[in-house]
């Protein structure tokens, strides 16, 4: 295809190698000028401050619009296949049809057919496909950018099933040109569109980024309102009109990507596939700032938090206990995470199909979760819908019924995450880190398990776990959002007040002795162009004093501006990637240097983190570094603050790990009152560039 939309976003090789830095400056004094630029600001501003400041900023240069090549797009006349063979794993499928662009009166209509298909846990995809064991995940979504895009569809399975993928695929949309979508499935899939924007609208950039796009793509800032007006128009016959026109066999894209091409579909036989399910149909005219947290405790031991925040018709909700990799053994690792994706496959009163179509009449959200040190059940709720919303999480906490068939289908998807993560230079290196780090700490284990632990856990010890953890004694809920507190522990009690026993106890558990000398485990991947070193370090608790300093020294290591890529990418060109982080966990956590080099510079790789390691340690933080780095660790925060889930989370965790809330939650004034004397401390205390464990993932050298 001629069109640019055929070309990559990051170039190719040859293009890449063949850019000059005069191509890059010409390129960016043609196109980075006042007169092609729009700047979008939403938040806590006045109006004109913000124009005082950007004719300040942006006043100089040209404000001539550049001209901008048109391009056509020659109709897709005949069908287009192609196959990969690649060593990965799960198998792939993709399907893609030509749509219009995003001005097109119809691109509401491409959006409802995406949602019918693929947008909730009760959309025909998850429900006919994934449910039934025959796609490990499937998606269809619209791509409508300034010229006509693409309606596609996707989807994951195992190798030898990835014929009988395409065949489910094809299926689903020849039902959408056949049949009118009943007046219970559109409603919910346009309030789940509509009720989407609303979710958008709960962080800044999100509202900035719709006025924005609009305003390049339409020059149009409120086009929201245009869509709204739009999609509410739209019935089931402009549905099934619209799936006749775009899902046609003769305009099709058809790829497959698999380890082994004798298990794609032949070329004839996804041509007689598209020539019978989706042949060509006449067309059809169609018919027309931190609030209080308030906290208390309910009559069983269980422990409620409700942060009020009216400016949105919405709730998010978290209750949870301790558990996950934490409590888990060599042989159970996995366990919370098999049961945390069966919480929502069927209760005791409700099936899992019910489930997640009450869920999408509702536009809600429910699910489980489990991490390194908890375990429990998350969700977001219209405000109108509350008590049912906290009945509802109360049910799939309490009284799951962790199905046989479900585990089967969860177990073979957790089984393909494992396989593909170790398809994944950083994961795998990291997996291989923890496991040197930790000896004995269950903090040595993935949170999926291994394929082994996965496969050999039964129904029966998920059960005994679940048992086990599911007491209020230990429990925290949290609420935050459109709620009054005195209405909050009401519903609470009438949802959980039923729930009863004491906490559990896991005992005693081993703790990590730091080693002596470095500790270097190596895996060779000769499938693999690079080397991925990851070193580490036994790092602090949530509780210690040395944290708030280590977060500012991994902000001064870290980032586009940090150290490690200012000094080992930019300078030396020696990452392609590099990195730092802090794990901080109830027990002792990591500290962790990640790059991923070429094979024949490992060594000068490793020299240069130890080398910024030993900096650290040696010489006391610049002033300057300090105020770059707690600017950014500051503002970081307050960003991930916007959406209601991100703040219920802020007091959610804390109080379940037992730290203190208030300090909890002065993060900004912790942050700032760290001095260069407490990160050169903290740096001598955790990081020795003669003691490390280094757990190195070896590509083959060229």
């Amino acid at each position: 295809p001629k069109h640019p939309y055929g070309r990559k976003v990051i170039g190719t090789p040859e293009s890449v190698k063949s850019i000059s830095r005069g191509d890059m400056l010409a390129f960016f004094k043609h196109w980075y000028v006042p007169g092609n630029m729009k700047l979008v600001v939403v938040g806590n501003v006045k109006a004109d401050d913000v124009f005082r400041s950007a004719a300040d900023h942006f006043n100089a240069g040209s404000g001539k619009i550049p001209m901008r090549r048109k391009f056509a797009q020659l109709p897709q006349t005949r069908r287009r296949i192609f196959h990969i063979q690649r060593d990965t794993d799960p198998a792939r499928v993709a399907l893609a049809f030509h749509i219009g662009a995003l001005k097109d009166p119809e691109e509401p209509v491409y959006d409802l057919l995406a949602a019918v298909l693929s947008q909730g846990e009760s959309s025909r995809l998850p429900m006919n496909l994934r449910d039934k064991g025959i796609v490990n995940s499937a998606w269809a979504y619209a791509y409508t950018p300034m010229d006509p895009g693409l309606f596609i569809l996707g989807a994951t399975a195992d190798q030898e099933r990835i014929g009988d993928a395409l065949s489910g695929l094809v299926e689903q949309i020849s039902l959408l040109r056949d049949k009118l979508v009943s007046s219970e499935e559109l409603d919910r899939a346009r309030n789940q569109i509509l009720n989407d924007k609303i979710f958008e609208r709960e962080r800044v950039e999100g509202q900035a980024r719709e006025i924005g796009y609009m305003s390049l793509t339409l020059n149009d800032p409120n086009f929201d309102d245009t869509y709204r007006s739009r999609i509410q128009a739209v019935d089931a016959a402009d549905l099934r009109a619209a799936a006749r026109r775009i899902f046609s066999g003769q305009g099709a894209t058809i790829g497959f990507l698999s380890r082994d091409l004798a298990t794609q579909p032949t070329h004839a036989e996804v041509r007689d596939l598209l020539n019978v399910k989706l042949a060509p149909v006449s067309h059809v005219k169609p018919d027309r700032g931190t609030p209080t947290v308030y906290r208390s405790r309910l009559p069983n031991g269980i422990t409620l938090l409700v942060r009020e925040d009216h400016r949105l018709p919405l709730v998010a909700v978290r209750v949870g206990v301790l558990g996950g990799v934490r409590f888990e053994t060599r042989n159970t690792q996995g366990a919370f995470n098999l049961i945390a994706h069966l919480l929502t496959r069927g209760t005791g009163q409700m099936s899992a199909a019910g489930l997640a179509l009450k869920l999408d009449g509702m536009s809600a959200s429910l699910g489980g979760f489990s991490g390194r040190n908890s375990f429990g059940v998350t969700g977001e709720f219209l405000s109108r819908d509350i008590a049912e919303g906290l009945n509802l999480t109360e049910q799939v906490l309490t009284d799951a019924t962790l199905p046989a068939h479900e585990l089967d289908l969860t177990r073979e998807r957790v089984i393909s995450a494992i396989k593909a993560r170790k398809d994944n230079m950083d994961a795998f290196a990291m997996d291989l880190l923890r496991g040197a780090l930790f000896k004995e700490h269950p903090y040595r284990f993935s949170t999926l398990g291994t394929v082994k632990s996965v496969r050999s856990l039964t129904r029966d010890d998920l059960v005994k776990i679940y048992r086990r953890e599911i007491r209020p004694e230990g429990m925290v809920l949290s609420l935050t959002g459109d709620i009054r507190v005195e209405n909050a522990y009401r519903l609470a009690v009438k949802a959980f007040g039923g729930l009863s026993g004491g906490k559990y106890d896991p005992g005693p558990l081993p703790m990590e002795v730091p080693g002596g000398g470095k500790n270097i485990v190596r895996e060779t991947r000769k499938d693999k162009a690079q080397t991925h070193l990851m070193l580490g370090y036994l790092g602090p608790t949530l509780y210690s004093k040395d944290l708030d300093s280590l977060e500012v020294l991994n902000a001064v290591l870290t980032g586009q501006g940090g150290r490690l890529f200012t000094e080992l990418r930019d300078r030396r060109s020696l990452a392609y990637s590099v990195f730092s982080f802090v794990a901080p966990g109830i027990d002792p956590g990591f500290i962790a240097f990640g790059i991923g080099v070429s094979p024949t510079r490992e060594k000068e790789a490793l020299d240069g983190i130890v080398e910024q390691i030993r900096l650290v340690r040696d010489q006391p933080v610049s002033l300057e570094e300090m105020k770059r780095a707690k600017t950014w660790l500051i503002g970081s925060k307050m960003i991930g603050l916007q959406d209601l889930s991100s703040r219920n989370d802020e007091v959610f965790f804390p109080v379940l790990y037992n730290e203190d809330l208030g300090r909890a939650l002065r993060y900004a004034e912790r942050i700032r009152s760290v001095t260069p004397a407490q990160v050169q401390e903290a740096a001598r205390r955790y990081l020795d560039p003669e003691k490390y464990t280094l757990a190195v993932v070896a590509g083959r050298a060229k």
